[in-house]
């Protein structure tokens, strides 16, 4: 291993707080307000803490960064001893991926939420140590660690760079590098895994977006999502992947401007009258524009009741939608496509369909076909709802493979250590030393930094001295999604090229391990 003399002050001095340019009084307000959000409450005892019902527990210690980790790491950090202090360089990579790319997305999100919305407090730390100590089943916490980040007036001394959200990556690219204290960049891992859930929904957005349209697809699955604050998380991803903006969220169209909410009759509605006829006619006497949700009883049954009701109110102007819901939703659209063209409804403002019920991306792309087949054109006629298509099939972590694995270790002697894992599934192998992602003409290529200076590294700054240097907003994603993906399309399914030095380092380990590697192909 080779030695380098290092000037850890210059490192630490590039971990200072930056200057903020904003007006000190609304940086003074913001400050406050974040604090009584997000802040941990003072001066909270552990043993006061317990008297709290557990709603209002759970809640406190969702702000307490000290706890947001799990013991494995406590369990290393104890092992470790001194050699906490170690700087460490650990790098993320999504290591699947089922369309042979994905959008990167939540990674400012979970950076954040990763380092808190907050200094970490003394308050933080004193109750944290009251539970390891005098509560906690397994005992090891390394207070000095924690204390050591208070006194750095509460800001953890990592440094971030990762991919923007919105980038469009290959499996086993490098999306994030943490460098830092070993045990502090280990600990935030837990929190920087969960950008796999994001990602998923932006991906799964992207290939809507592409295949049909944005404007042709309402995403419904709030009532799908475990809670609330992941169901905001994947309005956000829609958005960023595909531009897809309809919710029937209504917090998510609060929270965020970009979204409009979208609603109409669902079968309690239709169960609270007598007759299909009478809730379809209650439903178009008090409003501008309905979907009738015809599969109550018989959904070819409610076809024709609804068809015969558009005709009825045909004059007064009103859109009067058909929703499909169950049963053969094909024959179900083809169908009313036929009674369309023989009663005349050609108008696409009138006479939309809004077809759900569908489990994948490929089916809006055959029923469009389908539709073309009855000389339909469906993109102004046909609208497609879904809600665990979107927020919550296929989203397991395993199906991004997310790895968080060490890459480089410099000791207190500057002895620079490259590491890295390797593994008998193929694909799950990491990457060592300090991995950068570069776009060259033909593709990607995952290299060392500093190994092509004239090369842009895809991975930005983005977290420096308490401070996350990512853009926020949709626009940016938007932006980035634009750009990157045209970048990957044509090695799309592939993997990036690896440079001479990253692929010396890895051999390097694999004779020191033992380890034989396959030929690249």
């Amino acid at each position: 291993m080779k030695t380098l003399e290092i000037d850890f002050d210059h490192i630490w001095g590039d971990l200072q707080p930056l200057t903020p340019e904003v007006d000190p009084k609304k940086l003074n307000t913001q400050q406050n307000l974040m604090t009584r959000y997000f802040g941990f409450p003072e001066e909270l005892s552990y043993d006061d803490f317990l008297l709290l019902p557990d709603d209002l527990r759970e809640e406190i210690v969702k702000k307490n960064k000290i706890l947001q980790t799990d013991t494995y790491n406590r369990t290393m950090n104890h092992c470790k001893g001194e050699r906490w202090k170690d700087q460490e360089t650990y790098v993320m990579q999504m290591r699947k991926a089922e369309k042979g790319y994905l959008i990167a997305a939540g990674i400012r999100k979970h950076i954040q939420n990763a380092i808190g919305q907050t200094p970490v407090t003394q308050s933080e730390l004193d109750f944290a140590r009251e539970f390891y100590t005098q509560h906690a089943n397994v005992p090891f916490f390394n207070e000095e660690m924690w204390q050591s980040v208070v006194e750095n007036g509460g800001i953890m001394p990592l440094k971030i760079d990762a991919v923007p959200d919105g980038t469009a990556v290959l499996s086993g690219d490098p999306i994030m590098r943490v460098s830092g204290p070993g045990e502090l960049a280990a600990h935030i891992e837990p929190e920087l895994h969960r950008i796999f859930y994001e990602s998923l929904v932006a991906t799964t957005a992207h290939e809507i977006a592409t295949k049909i349209g944005p404007n042709r697809f309402i995403e419904v699955g709030k009532r799908g999502t475990p809670n609330e604050e992941m169901h905001l998380q994947a309005t956000v991803a829609m958005y960023q992947g595909g531009e897809i903006a309809f919710t029937s969220n209504d917090a998510a169209a609060v929270a965020y401007l970009e979204l409009k909410d979208v609603g109409t009759l669902g079968h309690r509605f239709i169960q609270f009258y007598d007759t299909e006829i009478e809730a379809f006619e209650q439903a178009i006497e008090n409003s501008e524009a309905t979907s009738l949700l015809i599969d109550l009883t018989d959904s070819f049954r409610g076809i024709d009741i609804a068809i015969a009701l558009k005709k009825k109110y045909r004059d007064s102007g009103k859109k009067i939608w058909i929703r499909l819901d169950s049963g053969d939703i094909t024959d179900q659209t083809l169908y009313i496509f036929q009674k369309f063209k023989d009663a005349g409804f050609t108008d696409p403002v009138l006479d939309k369909v809004v077809v759900e019920d569908l489990s994948n991306v490929d089916q809006m792309v055959e029923m469009d076909e389908k539709i073309k087949s009855e000389d339909f054109d469906p993109e102004p006629f046909v609208l497609y709802g879904a809600g665990g298509l979107l927020v919550t099939k296929t989203k397991e972590r395993s199906k991004a493979s997310t790895g968080y694995k060490l890459a480089e270790v410099v000791t207190a002697a500057g002895v620079v250590e490259p590491k890295v894992k390797f593994s008998d599934s193929p694909g799950k192998e990491s990457l060592p030393g300090q991995p950068g992602l570069f776009q060259i003409p033909e593709g990607r290529i995952i290299a060392q930094v500093g190994e092509f200076p004239q090369l842009e590294d895809l991975l930005v700054p983005a977290y420096r001295g308490g401070q996350i240097l990512l853009p926020r907003g949709f626009a940016s994603a938007r932006e980035q999604v634009e750009k990157t993906y045209v970048q990957i399309l044509p090695i799309i399914g592939k993997k990036s090229v690896k440079s001479a030095r990253t692929m010396k380092l890895t051999q390097d380990l694999a004779d020191l391990y033992g380890v034989e590697l396959e030929e690249a192909a």
